[in-house]
């Protein structure tokens, strides 16, 4: 129960501090408090909203894999629709989009759910699949 706690304030943190957090160095180890939390919580909650966004609007779940998944986010999708908008300098080599201590953000399919969070932070957020149809919105004929 306490891990929530700390989720709550982190996402609180996060709201009440969002541009202090944008404009601090991440990636810096010497840095101290709570800003990579408040990033970390900030951007789990901005790339599950842009999952669901994705769902939402083509009826289908988008490949999970970091090198597919986000440049549909970022707009590389049919309708050129951006549901996501994050710096190239949060990438690593591999293509993955990182968090602010370089590890990537973990997106994983579970029953009925999208599960995207942090490694180092215990902030978790959940984008629900129940009301998906089984076919994508690229199989239905267009009007």
């Amino acid at each position: 129960m306490k891990l929530q706690y700390l989720a709550v304030l982190a996402a609180i943190l996060a709201c009440a501090n969002a541009r202090a957090a944008e404009n601090a160095d991440a990636n810096s180890e010497d840095i101290v408090g709570f800003t990579p939390i408040a990033v970390a919580a900030q951007e789990v909650d901005a790339i599950a909203k842009a999952i669901q966004g994705y769902v939402d609007r083509f009826h289908t779940v988008p490949p999970l894999r970091h090198q597919q998944l986000f440049p549909l986010l970022e707009g590389q999708n049919p309708q050129k629709y951006r549901f996501l908008s994050l710096p190239s300098s949060r990438r690593n080599a591999a293509g993955e989009v990182v968090d602010p201590w370089r590890e990537p953000y973990r997106i994983e399919k579970q029953a009925g759910r999208i599960i995207v969070t942090s490694r180092k932070i215990h902030y978790v957020r959940a984008v629900t699949l129940s009301a998906i149809p089984t076919k994508s919105i690229a199989n239905h004929p267009t009007k």
